[in-house]
């Protein structure tokens, strides 16, 4: 890619003062969507494997023991790993050399930046993630006594600065909601279910090729099932008006925590 140890030094040191040229040629985005798409990766990545001790409701045994700076230093090891492998895979520069031109002065805030300003953009998708742990403590069965206080717990602690703005107070209030909005989701798979199925029939039943009736069944089965999942990946306050807020609620107690971390 260089012809000269120069040019490789001096495209280095340019990439780590132009963020969109770190952007494209790193981490491979160039618009919020993009970042958000990584984010959503890096969510799920955290909540149900890195970090899953320090944010998930599952693994935690205290709110107090809930780790938001461990996000942003997960986030700051993403950004560094894409680092050391596009040295590797494109510059062929050795990790050692990758991790060494990463300490050089200004580049580690450079990537700091990077993470804060994704953070702030981005952090309900991550936080969203956890709640949707949260939730999970419900279909985790047994629901243990321990579980029930720890879930009234949360939902009369900070995590639920507004509480008054809502009527779920205590675990046997959000558990009827959550058992209702599983219900309604479930109902709705088993329909787009069903009809991917009579369509299937219908494709396989035909005893004459018909390339333009085929097609059109084909489209639409092909339609159902990107339905069917994106159906799957909604979350149940999707689908019940109280755990919506109690999503906002917690949503916003999660970022003014977060704040200064």
């Amino acid at each position: 890619m260089f012809d000269t140890k120069e040019q490789l030094e001096e495209y280095i040191e340019k990439i780590f003062n132009n963020l969109e040229l770190f952007e494209w040629d790193v981490l491979h985005v160039s618009t919020n969507t993009d970042r958000a798409e990584v984010i959503e990766i890096l969510a799920k990545k955290f909540v149900h494997e890195s970090l899953k001790n320090d944010i998930n409701f599952l693994y935690i045994t205290d709110i107090e023991n809930i780790k938001y700076n461990k996000i942003k230093q997960a986030m700051f090891k993403e950004i560094v790993g894409e680092w050391v492998f596009f040295c590797d895979d494109v510059l062929s520069y050795s990790k050692d050399d990758a991790l060494n031109a990463v300490k050089k002065e200004g580049r580690v805030n450079f990537i700091n930046k990077i993470v804060s300003s994704y953070f702030q953009k981005f952090h309900s998708i991550i936080f969203t993630e956890m709640f949707d742990s949260f939730l999970e403590l419900f279909n985790n069965m047994p629901i243990t006594k321990n579980k029930q206080i720890f879930i009234d717990k949360i939902l009369q602690s900070s995590l639920n600065r507004d509480a008054k703005s809502i009527t779920i107070r205590k675990f046997s209030q959000l558990y009827g909601r959550v058992r209702i909005a599983q219900d309604l989701k479930n109902k709705e798979i088993t329909k787009l279910n069903l009809r991917i199925k009579e369509l299937m029939s219908k494709l396989h039943s035909t005893q004459d090729i018909n390339y333009d009736e085929d097609n059109e069944l084909l489209y639409d089965i092909e339609d159902l099932q990107e339905d069917l999942e994106d159906l799957e990946e909604k979350g149940l306050y999707e689908f019940d008006e109280l755990i919506a807020k109690l999503r906002e609620n917690m949503l916003e107690s999660m970022r003014i925590a977060s704040l200064g971390v």
